[in-house]
């Protein structure tokens, strides 16, 4: 309803200008009568006039300025009306009722329509019961009235008819016009949207450039300072490093060629250390070959000696294979006089054991021989003790 608003706001000024029209029309037709000024008449007129002006200040298109200023008006023109009484002009005057109410339904609310047209109705009523001239000049009978209501009538139901369709049609306009906003709106957002989209993107490019320099610049530093590297290892510089940190998993590779150069000085001091054993072991092989050839010619010279000497041995050898030719024929000579002996030797074994069998029951019966003596020997002590015994018993 923002239009509308608008409308009743412009619309406003016409109608509170309109009550102030009124009250100079009705100042103006009291100076020119002939019956004078009625200041009552001007001060009811203010009465009327002031707390609607009041009301539209405070508030220009509320419902109850939109009543209120409606019926002032109403009853400023029957004000008006009741100042030309007496005049010819009075139900000429009439008309202004009609037009008026036309410019009220500027306001665009069948309320202040229904406000003027019932307040019309209740002063031609009274007006024409208490005080017929102030109504209709000369004679006048209910009919005028009843004329003049269903004039008012009609108006009044045409008019409320045309503000109702205004009304709808500032509701759709409205609504019309709230589509729009709202698709402009929502055109607007999309549009801010995109451009916030657009700018994410190109943000998030200028980002990924960015990175992707910024990896370049690294690899590039990486690549020099690997190169750097490798020449000061081809120069056989093997205890330069690598410091300066790489940037993300570039500085694995820093870390993979710190740790491959350090273990190769490793491997390289090692050689160097086994080199160094060999250079040692080479020395000492060479003069155990020295000794060693000069032992060798000692030796052959020893050969030499051997040779000649098992020369002789082995004529010594052959005259004790003679000799031991000859021992073996006595050997043999002396096995078979073994071999009798050894038999003989077995029968003195067994005539050693059936003699040691004899001993052995020799030895019992000595035992036994023993023991009887033993025992003849206790009988015999027994005996001569008795005896003895008994010759001490003779002698008393």
């Amino acid at each position: 309803m923002n239009e509308l608003k608008k409308l009743r706001d412009r619309i406003s000024y016409g109608i509170v200008g309109l009550l102030w029209i009124n009250f100079a029309l009705i100042v103006i037709r009291n100076l020119v009568r002939e019956q004078g000024v009625d200041w009552t008449m001007i001060l009811a007129t203010l009465a009327l006039l002031v707390p609607a002006t009041l009301l539209w200040t405070r508030d220009r298109t509320g419902a109850t300025t939109r009543m209120v200023t409606s019926m002032a008006n109403a009853a400023t023109v029957a004000i008006l009306v009741f100042a030309f009484q007496g005049s010819p002009l009075q139900i000429d005057t009439h008309m202004y009722f009609f037009a008026s109410l036309a410019i009220c339904a500027a306001w665009i609310d069948w309320r202040a329509i229904i406000g003027y047209a019932a307040l019309v109705a209740v002063h031609h009523l009274l007006l024409y019961v208490a005080m017929p001239l102030a109504v209709f000049p000369g004679d006048s009978d209910f009919s005028r009235v009843v004329l003049h209501a269903v004039v008012l009538i009609v108006q009044s139901v045409v008019l409320i008819a045309l503000t109702s369709a205004v009304v709808k049609a500032f509701d759709v306009s409205d609504q019309a016009v709230a589509d729009a906003v709202a698709a402009e709106r929502e055109a607007v957002e999309m549009a801010d949207h995109v451009k916030r989209t657009d700018a994410a993107a190109e943000a998030d490019r200028r980002n990924r450039e960015a990175e992707k320099a910024r990896e370049a610049e690294a690899v590039d530093y990486a690549v020099s300072e690997l190169a750097k590297s490798l020449q000061k290892l081809a120069e056989g510089d093997l205890s330069y490093r690598i410091d300066s940190v790489f940037s993300g998993p570039l500085d694995e590779l820093r870390t993979s060629f710190n740790t491959s150069v350090q273990k190769l000085e490793v491997v390289v001091s090692q050689v160097g250390q086994v080199a160094s054993v060999l250079r040692n072991g080479t020395g000492q092989i060479g003069r155990a070959n020295n000794d060693l050839s000069a032992r060798s010619e000692r030796q052959a010279a020893s050969v030499e000696e051997t040779a000649s000497a098992l020369s002789s041995v082995m004529a010594t050898v052959k005259e004790t294979a003679s000799v031991a030719d000859s021992v073996g024929k006595l050997v043999n000579q002396a096995r078979t006089g073994a071999e009798r002996s050894g038999t003989i030797v077995t029968d003195a074994v067994s005539a050693m054991s059936r003699i040691e069998q004899s001993s052995q029951s020799i030895s019992n019966i000595i035992g036994v021989i023993d023991e009887i003596a033993f025992q003849t020997n206790l009988l015999a002590l027994n005996a001569g003790v008795e005896a003895a015994r008994a010759g001490e018993a003779g002698k008393g």
